[in-house]
């Protein structure tokens, strides 16, 4: 399967890796995920994820409602 050709297990410790990645809940990168689709998870997820870990970085305020929704 293409996460084990990617050097992961499955999906879900190729998803608990970018949410590690990008310092993001994992219920926050596995809803985002299950929206776009399995067919985005090397280009869609990546780029989405990348634009709220910045703007995460940028309002510490969004980083405490993206905890306080999806916990750690």
């Amino acid at each position: 399967c293409i996460y084990e050709r990617n050097g992961y297990a499955d999906r879900i410790a190729y998803l608990s890796s970018l949410a590690e990645d990008f310092g993001l809940p994992i219920r926050y990168v596995t809803s985002v995920a299950n929206a776009l689709g399995s067919d985005d998870d090397f280009d869609g997820l990546i780029s989405t994820l990348s634009e709220v870990s910045s703007a995460v970085m940028c309002n510490p305020d969004m980083e405490d409602e993206l905890y306080a929704k999806y916990g750690e």
